[in-house]
């Protein structure tokens, strides 16, 4: 297959997903609508019977249809923040991966120098202190 041949089957492939279709794509999101009509619905109630609810089956019916909403597009919600947050939690980890690495080297190499400058100071004292001793 020649590059021109793989190049328009990826440009039709992307200009496919927003042609109409009569089939779902399968990497698309479903909307309220379609999660909502995938489960099972409270009964209907008509206008005169839902005058006569009082305010706790009201907020029954309420809670009941929230929770449907919340099993409904759920796992939808999960996977999306899920993915979002690892995306984003690698991102950040990294970041802090490198500058905590940046931060033990730059403390290490401290150390290291005042070691090495109160070694050298230990010992030209030493020097000085023989010298000394040796003159007197």
């Amino acid at each position: 297959m020649s590059d021109s041949d793989d190049v328009v089957r990826k440009a039709d492939a992307f200009l496919s997903r927003y042609r109409p279709s009569a089939l779902p794509a399968q990497d698309d999101f479903p909307v309220l609508t379609e999660a909502v009509s995938s489960i099972s619905t409270a009964t209907p109630v008509d206008a005169h019977a839902a005058a006569r609810l009082t305010e706790t089956e009201l907020q029954e019916i309420g809670q009941q249809l929230r929770q449907q909403l919340r099993d409904a597009i759920g796992p939808y919600i999960e996977n999306f923040i899920e993915e979002s947050l690892r995306v984003r939690l690698e991102s950040h980890l990294q970041r802090a991966f490198v500058s905590f690495t940046d931060q033990v080297r730059a403390d290490v190499e401290a150390l290291v120098q005042e070691s090495i400058g109160k070694t050298v100071e230990h010992a030209v004292t030493g020097l000085r202190e023989r010298s000394r001793g040796g003159r007197s």
